[in-house]
């Protein structure tokens, strides 16, 4: 469940000055794309190319994280004052800024605010701690978002969650009376809806990438990024866009295991979706299908890129009825015609970075350092001049 930061971006979506090298994100931005760069910032971004990206209305405002939302009356947030103990519990605040949850008389004991909103993404920040024996749990009225252990030290949470219910919990899971969890330093503010969630990639893997100097792994067997969410679904635009991607396999057996592996996909079902992998021929396939034409491209790049960081473009024009793909700037392949648009919902299962669905099948074996999904076509000087900022294009 644990979800790092994230932070919004403006203007041209790699090239990020990363400051903050032990958290990383994926990030959202301008209305005109969405990019999920896999590292945290503090939002120093140089704007290289500020026309390629114009201004206009932010669909993943700049405003996330939002503004603190839990009461604050009295002595601030962690004032028992401010919280609604559950049955017997005795809620106290035994020191200047820690909020004591207490067993008395009932288990498990929890106190609440009824802040939250269905269906709406938290950014949740804290520290917390047991008694050495009962441990805190944070969540809402249906479920967990994040189980701590019984230790006396202090544990930081800074976590993303998805809530189902209005009440945000703060618990202590108990045996006897008088046994407790403590909290303190809790914030909870409206999130990018437009996150993804992580599910077992690592973080912090260096690269040699100019702009995205971190990447995630994955391990190639269950790792997978979830990116679905109804504003994604919104936001896509199946008659013109773009996706980029900066990714680099794990080894050079990769190039010849001939299994497919999926470093993207967007997919309404099998008749309409975007498929961006290795294939069990071991060649990059890149894939528009909209109302079952499919349109792809096919090239073997294992002598090309081997085990060094690449970038692919995708970029498709359904009015032209158009695909073109690049690899480091360069065309990859042919222009492919006759495209037809895609249309219907994003199936959420099929919304992933690193895997073909969330259970996760066709796993990716390798890092990926950002994905950007925008909703215009992309030129041929644009793809070359990403690369070049990137650094895998002279």
């Amino acid at each position: 469940m644990y979800r790092p930061f994230e932070r919004t971006e403006d203007q041209h979506p790699f090239l990020i000055s990363n400051q903050d090298r032990n958290i990383y994100r994926y990030l959202a931005s301008q209305t005109g794309y969405v990019a999920w760069l896999l590292q945290e910032t503090t939002g120093d971004v140089a704007k290289a190319i500020n026309d390629a990206y114009p201004a206009g209305s932010v669909l993943a405002s700049s405003a996330y994280p939002g503004a603190e939302i839990l009461s604050q009356a009295g002595g601030g947030v962690m004032d028992a004052d401010n919280w609604t103990p559950e049955i017997d519990t005795l809620t106290t605040n035994p020191s200047s800024g820690i909020l004591r949850v207490t067993r008395n008389g009932a288990a498990n004991p929890a106190a609440n605010q009824l802040i939250l909103s269905n269906g709406t993404r938290y950014k949740l920040t804290g520290d917390m701690r047991g008694d050495g024996v009962a441990y805190p749990v944070i969540g809402d009225f249906s479920g967990n978002f994040i189980v701590g252990i019984a230790s006396t030290s202090w544990q930081s949470f800074n976590t993303e969650v998805i809530a189902n219910t209005a009440g945000y919990r703060l618990r202590a899971i108990t045996t006897a009376d008088t046994q407790y969890a403590d909290y303190r330093n809790v914030s909870v503010r409206e999130a990018n809806p437009l996150n993804g969630d992580i599910s077992g990639a690592t973080i912090g893997q260096p690269t040699g990438l100019r702009a995205l100097p971190y990447a995630y792994s994955f391990d190639g067997a269950n790792d997978y990024i979830d990116i679905y969410s109804t504003a994604l679904n919104s936001f896509i635009n199946w008659n013109e866009g773009y996706i980029a991607i900066a990714l680099r396999a794990a080894n050079a057996g990769v190039w010849t295991d001939n299994l497919n592996r999926d470093f993207l996909r967007f997919q309404v079902d099998n008749s309409n979706r975007i498929v961006m992998r290795k294939d069990t021929a071991n060649r990059i396939s890149l894939q528009y299908i909209g109302a079952g034409t499919i349109k792809a491209v096919t090239e073997d790049v294992s002598t090309t890129v081997g085990i060094k960081e690449f970038l692919i473009h995708m970029t498709w024009d359904s009015t032209a009825g158009t695909l073109a793909t690049y690899l480091n700037g360069v065309q990859l392949g042919t222009t492919q015609t006759g495209l037809v648009a895609a249309s219907g919902a994003l199936d959420a299962n099929f919304c992933v970075i690193g895997a073909a669905n969330n259970t996760p099948i066709q796993p990716w074996y390798g890092d990926i350092a950002g994905v950007v999904l925008s909703r215009r076509k992309l030129e041929a000087s644009e793809a070359l001049q990403q690369a070049q900022l990137l650094g895998v294009a002279p």
